[in-house]
């Protein structure tokens, strides 16, 4: 029997809401995801990012940022914190909270409890805010009761591996619905990522994406230097870039056998009440037959796939970081427009791109290994 598994939940609650699904004791880490990227479904994905509570992303309207942020500054004395370096808060708070002594109690420098997070949202009139969770089989927080949620807009996210021989990247045929965001560079030639929008579905699903089943498991680097960038910052990049490269390229050449990376991920997007109607919607959709999701009889939107070896993989990946190590130091002095294209090529070539957002708009973020 095919093993579909759930991979994200997201819904949207009032702001007094978060004290009834989690302890109003419970504390919420005030600092930036390891890896930012959301795949939540319009108009939440581009909700600002606020924390962290029991393994759940808060998020808020994007409007409410910097009054949530002047909300939290303003918290009684002994309740101050000092947020950590990569908060999304640390631009808009008072400069005296990195001067602020602690409490004499054993608080934490980065988080708050979730109690006080609601009195913050309350003082920023901020009416809602938008839980997700990722990488769970069912989320850690209890889902509201329907009644209680705000909009009847809960997301599911489901998962399953399509055995196939060989690492298998897909094309989107052209002047289709489906978008293709090429990954592997010049092994993939132009296959990669495949997204089908499905919005005239009555089930509640509303995209499918295929790709490959070992994705999950490269490293989050970051967004793409662009202009706003300093030089500092491009050389960081391409370090990490290069570091976290050679962490992924080592785990795979010493740990992952041919069996682990051979295959394809399909991912199901649903609108549904409860993970069991979404369960359901999808066991009936079709949508999980391998020939018939690439021939595109359920989606009308038919794929074509390339499939290469592990060995093919792991040749590309090192030739790939070594030309992009040759390019930077032939680099007499340094140039933020060549180093931007070092680095967009070593994104290409070692993949990923992947779409930040849920929809298929186009890609959102450049992500290497």
């Amino acid at each position: 029997m095919q093993t579909i598994e759930l991979d994200f939940c997201a819904f949207t609650i009032s702001s007094d809401e978060l004290v009834r699904v989690v302890e109003p004791s419970s504390f919420v880490g005030l600092f930036d995801p390891e890896d930012p990227r959301t795949r939540d479904a319009e108009p939440y994905d581009a909700w600002v990012y606020v924390g962290e509570i029991d393994r759940h992303c808060i998020r808020v309207p994007t409007e409410f940022k910097q009054p949530l942020c002047n909300a939290i500054n303003m918290l009684p004395r002994g309740e101050r914190f000092k947020p950590h370096p990569d908060s999304m808060l640390l631009s808009c708070l008072d400069a005296s909270w990195a001067d602020s002594p602690e409490s004499g109690s054993s608080w934490h420098s980065d988080r708050i409890t979730a109690q006080q997070l609601v009195e913050a949202l309350h003082s920023a009139a901020c009416p809602r805010l938008r839980v997700s969770t990722s990488g769970d089989d069912e989320p850690a927080l209890p889902l509201p009761q329907p009644e209680r949620l705000v909009e009847r807009d809960t997301v599911w996210i489901f998962r399953t591996k399509i055995l196939t021989r060989g690492i298998t990247a897909l094309r989107a045929a052209p002047g289709g619905a489906a978008h293709t965001f090429p990954g592997f560079g010049a092994l993939g030639e132009g296959f990669g990522i495949v997204d089908i929008p499905l919005p005239s579905r009555t089930d509640g699903i509303y995209q499918v994406r295929v790709g490959q089943t070992f994705l999950r498991g490269i490293p989050y680097v970051g967004a793409l230097p662009d202009q706003t960038w300093d030089d500092d910052k491009v050389k960081d990049v391409f370090e990490q870039t290069s570091h976290n490269f050679s962490e992924w390229f080592n785990h795979i050449e010493m740990w992952w056998p041919a069996c682990a990376l051979s295959g394809a991920a399909v991912e199901v997007f649903v609108r549904a009440e409860s993970v069991e109607s979404a369960r359901q919607a999808i066991a009936a959709s079709g949508l999980l037959n391998w020939h018939g999701l690439v021939q595109g009889r359920v989606t009308g939107c038919p794929l074509e796939t390339r499939t290469f070896s592990r060995y093919a993989y792991l040749w590309h990946m090192g030739r790939a970081n070594g030309l992009a190590h040759d390019a930077w130091e032939s680099m007499e002095t340094f140039d933020k427009a060549e180093a931007t294209r070092i680095l967009s090529r070593l994104f290409e070539a070692i993949s990923y791109i992947v779409p930040l957002q849920s929809h298929p708009s186009g890609p959102k973020l450049f992500v290497g290994v």
